[in-house]
């Protein structure tokens, strides 16, 4: 059998603060709140798991909602299900872990786990469940290699998979011209697109991406070296730069992973801000909000050096793209706020002036915002009204009330 032994499970807490009747669209709250029963899963090799599944969750599967008749509900019996071959009960506690949990979301799975997944949800739950499309992602992330595509495919022929599944297996099948299309000549394609502009060249690249990130991780980790190579090559002098720059950010927004790396090289491959405009306000806006961009404190912190290094700090004053920062640093968890702001307290105080806003001196946390007072004292005169309100009360708080102008006495002569 090509399946292994499921790993150790995954946490599946909710990621947003949804409110429960929203996220299981049930007349109950939760599916916690409903009456559980013991479901007894059994392996083809006699190991059996037994389990608390909610009553909730079993009457919208397909699979349980005859079983769990009236008159069982009266006997109460534990339910009993035999795994296909080749499913273990580790997979189907994961399976029941994430239905009870619709707001959460499966972590990475090696392969084997995720076809097992698939499995029990072509055998239990109904095609168009939530749960299916988040499947056939974890099973194209878990893709990365040909040997990986043909374990697949013996795998899905012993059972019959929803729908979105099969298309996803298909396509891995008979090879474009795109998928032929070399490494070095993706790279290469990237250089021209910066040097000439053309449009055709860049459309050429997201169609060529797009067919080849279908094989999976190693494909697109293929073609995040090669915007990494482009952009140490590329300079914001080149017709087409600002094209390239577009393609990265638009690659990032796809495969997050990779903010940390790419996100820095356009920031030193530019050197000029006119061309960082565009692609940073659509990074900005796509981070720390839902589906987007979670960048960690030091990718943020690696982000800021490299504007500061590259004498690029003026980009963050132009307007949209500081009004896109600045709720950037609003919607940040505390530990990427603290970088954050840690990166503008080391820039000069005439450019952190112009970067800071009233908006975001008040929505900062009293620790932050004092620190960033101190950077912006030196310039105080160049700030807004509204701004100037707040330093004179982060400057005034603990005084002890003597308003009494500053005597500057005579020094005593010594006796």
């Amino acid at each position: 059998s090509c399946v292994g032994p499921a790993p150790c499970l995954h946490s599946l807490l909710p990621t947003s603060a949804t409110s429960p009747s929203r996220i299981f669209n049930m007349e109950y709250s939760s599916p916690l709140e409903a009456s559980f029963v013991f479901l007894e899963g059994e392996e083809t090799t006699g190991k059996k798991v037994r389990i608390n599944v909610s009553s909730a969750v079993l009457q919208k599967m397909p699979y349980f909602q005859a079983r769990m008749s009236d008159r069982w509900q009266e006997t109460n019996e534990t339910l009993l299900l035999k795994l296909p071959d080749g499913c273990t009960t580790a997979a189907l506690v994961l399976l029941f872990e994430r239905l009870h949990f619709p707001s959460g979301e499966l972590a990475c799975l090696d392969l084997g786990v995720a076809l097992q997944l698939v499995q029990l949800a072509s055998m239990l739950v109904a095609e168009d469940d939530a749960l299916v499309p988040e499947l056939e992602y974890t099973l194209r992330a878990a893709i990365r290699s040909r040997a990986d595509v043909e374990n697949m495919e013996k795998f899905l022929a012993r059972c019959d998979p929803p729908s979105c599944i099969k298309r996803l297996a298909s396509s891995f099948g008979s090879e474009s011209m795109c998928g032929k299309v070399s490494n070095d000549q993706i790279t290469e394609l990237l250089k021209n697109v910066s040097k000439s502009g053309d449009e055709t060249a860049a459309e050429i690249v997201q169609k060529v991406m797009t067919q080849r990130h279908r094989k999976g991780s190693e494909a697109v980790a293929a073609s995040a070296g090669s915007f990494k190579v482009a952009l140490s090559f590329a300079t914001h002098r080149q017709t087409g730069f600002y094209k390239l720059l577009s393609l990265t950010s638009r690659f990032i927004l796809a495969y997050p992973e990779n903010f940390g790396t790419l996100a820095s090289l356009m920031i030193s491959s530019a050197r000029a801000t006119d061309a960082l405009h565009g692609p940073f306000k659509n990074l900005f806006d796509a981070c720390f909000v839902k589906d987007g961009i979670q960048p960690s404190s030091k990718e943020l912190q690696g982000l800021m050096s490299a504007i500061k290094v590259n004498g690029v700090v003026s980009m963050l004053k132009l307007n949209q793209l500081n009004q896109a920062f600045v709720k950037l640093v609003e919607r940040a968890p505390t530990d990427e706020k603290n970088a954050l702001c840690d990166a503008l307290v080391g820039f000069p105080s005439a450019d952190v002036v112009q970067i800071v806003t009233t908006e975001m001196l008040s929505k900062l946390p009293d620790p932050l915002r004092q620190r960033l007072c101190l950077v912006l004292l030196p310039n105080a005169h160049m700030l807004s009204t509204e701004s100037k309100t707040i330093l004179l009360a982060e400057v005034s708080k603990e005084d002890d009330g003597d308003d009494e102008e500053i005597a500057f006495r005579p020094k005593r002569h010594r006796a």
